[in-house]
């Protein structure tokens, strides 16, 4: 198993780190898959999502399956996802869909809830049959202070390539979102700007589902899951937004190692 260097990475307020590629993260065996920066919010891994290792030239990969049910999830300590008002946060992942969505249905990237709700973030994309085209979508609901920010692009069929996504959230400067080396794709709609209120809640994140649509605190066995056929090799998970400076070279160290061939334009 091979690992690869990510030496130019932002590592400033820098909450969590699981990389397949990296045997410390996960070492090709077992339901764990390990924060690489405190070892506090490693992922469980449920329903045997497969692995593939990695070579000195491919990267190691989880994939998650709509038929096999099979997701990751945690809960978050280290990463805050902001207290209202003291933290931001940013969200930055590897990912691949191995199939198109069906009509009408969701592709979850990722999803992070409370667990008395849905205040958090969420990723996914989703097929229109109306217009024949696929949409990239990312939501910031804050359901008890009842602000909405949402996005949604149209992309051609974004499957079966690897692709490089942040999300970052600022009390400053709102939501900036960032697919493959390129800049803020579009101002979020909707009112308000900044992290969700934290709370005293645990703050879940699922990848490769939706969670569960009503959280309770014996998480996570109530409630319906949308899961999603996509390959996630990375996520970084910061308690800052990623600046203009950082987010490119996030991307730049990735870039060859998982054969994206975007450009940064920002």
């Amino acid at each position: 198993m091979s690992t690869f260097a990510d030496t130019s990475i932002t590592t400033d307020r820098f909450g969590t780190c699981i990389d397949a590629s990296n045997p410390k993260s996960y070492s090709g065996s077992g339901n764990t898959w390990i924060d690489l920066i405190n070892q506090t919010e490693n992922f469980t891994l449920s329903n045997t999502p497969i692995y593939t290792t990695a070579t000195t030239t491919t990267p190691g990969y989880f994939s998650f399956s709509n038929t096999d049910t099979s997701f990751a999830n945690t809960v978050l300590t280290n990463t805050t996802f902001g207290s209202q008002g003291t933290t931001n946060t940013s969200i930055e992942i590897v990912f691949r869909f191995t199939s198109p969505p069906p009509a009408n249905t969701y592709w979850y990237i990722c999803n992070t809830k409370t667990d008395a709700g849905i205040d958090g973030y969420q990723i996914w994309y989703n097929y229109n049959p109306g217009n024949g085209k696929y949409y990239l979508n990312s939501y910031r609901w804050a359901a008890g202070s009842g602000v909405v920010l949402s996005s949604s692009f149209n992309y051609d069929w974004l499957g079966n390539t690897w692709h490089h996504i942040i999300m970052s959230a600022s009390l400053e400067n709102g939501i900036t979102f960032r697919l493959d080396g390129g800049g803020n794709l579009s101002p979020f709609n909707g009112y308000g700007a900044g992290p969700v209120n934290k709370g005293n809640y645990h703050r879940l994140m699922y990848l490769g589902c939706s969670g569960p649509a009503n959280q309770s605190s014996s998480y996570p066995t109530t409630g319906q899951y949308d899961y999603t056929n996509i390959d996630i090799a990375l996520v970084r998970l910061y308690n800052k937004e990623l600046n203009d400076f950082e987010a490119k070279n996030n991307y730049l160290s990735i870039r060859n190692k998982f054969n994206i061939t975007g450009y940064p334009t920002f």
